[in-house]
């Protein structure tokens, strides 16, 4: 320091030490959203009464914990803040649930007497869609093939930790038959779900299959059978036969008659 009013240049250099206190979680992930089951890193810092980086005195041990949210925090929970440092980036941190509001917990669990601190609150996306986690189900799974009458099949597409994965373009397609499938009803919801429903002319039984088209037309491994059953019987359309139609009246000859139940389709 100077004084001015002297023109004196003191030559004593005060030196201040930051006393470390407790812990805070300074990043998650860089401040990027992590997703759902993909390991992210995890800061935390050893800090004064005032929030400044304050060096630890010895190796300090810490682990994280979930303080809220309600996935399962898993992978590399630990670390060590080396001695004469302040931060430690513990890498590997996984966590299951797509959802707002998570908040972790860093606790001193060795070395210097700190405080436990927390991060702030942040959100998991999900992850990509997986073909065998997601679902594709009819309701109902049997209806009468009379053209009009529908099924509904629901397709909810999830991540491999069961997390709805929003936003999705699917189509449906049968197996075999003539089974007619309208349009979806939109990119896949909040929930992951798209639905479609389906209807026949012709008794048979249809399995759908379901296509994500928005990532790589990634097949959907689980399908939905809906069986179209007959009608009830129309008379007008129903036939009876007779041949031959022409037999010698000798109490011998026969004619055999077809009476064929059909319903109106």
């Amino acid at each position: 320091s100077t004084d001015t009013s002297d023109t004196v240049t003191l030559t004593t250099t005060p030196t201040v030490t930051f006393t470390a206190i407790k812990l805070a979680i300074t990043s998650v992930n860089g401040g990027a959203n992590p997703t759902a089951g993909t390991a992210f890193s995890v800061v935390v810092q050893a800090q004064d009464a005032s929030g400044n980086p304050a060096n630890v005195a010895a190796n300090t041990s810490v682990t994280l914990t979930r303080n809220a949210g309600t996935g399962t925090l898993g992978g590399t929970l630990t670390g060590t803040i080396s001695a004469n440092t302040n931060s430690v980036t513990i890498s590997g941190v996984t966590y299951t649930k797509a959802e707002s509001g998570v908040i972790l917990t860093a606790t001193r669990t060795s070395g210097d007497s700190l405080t436990a601190g927390t991060s702030a609150a942040f959100t998991v996306n999900p992850g990509a869609v997986s073909s065998s986690v997601s679902t594709v189900g009819a309701s109902p799974t049997s209806v009468t093939a009379d053209g009009s009458t529908t099924s509904s099949i629901t397709v909810t597409l999830k991540d491999a930790n069961s997390n709805p994965v929003s936003g999705k373009t699917v189509t449906l397609a049968p197996g075999s038959g003539s089974s007619t499938i309208s349009a979806a009803s939109g990119p896949s919801s909040a929930t992951g779900v798209v639905t479609f429903t389906v209807k026949d002319t012709k008794a048979e039984a249809v399995t759908y299959t379901a296509t994500d088209t928005t990532d790589s037309n990634l097949v959907i491994t689980p399908t939905a059978t809906v069986t179209f059953t007959a009608g009830v019987v129309s008379a007008s359309v129903s036939t009876v036969s007779a041949n031959p139609t022409s037999v010698v009246a000798n109490n011998a000859a026969t004619s055999t008659i077809t009476v064929i139940l059909l319903d109106a389709n």
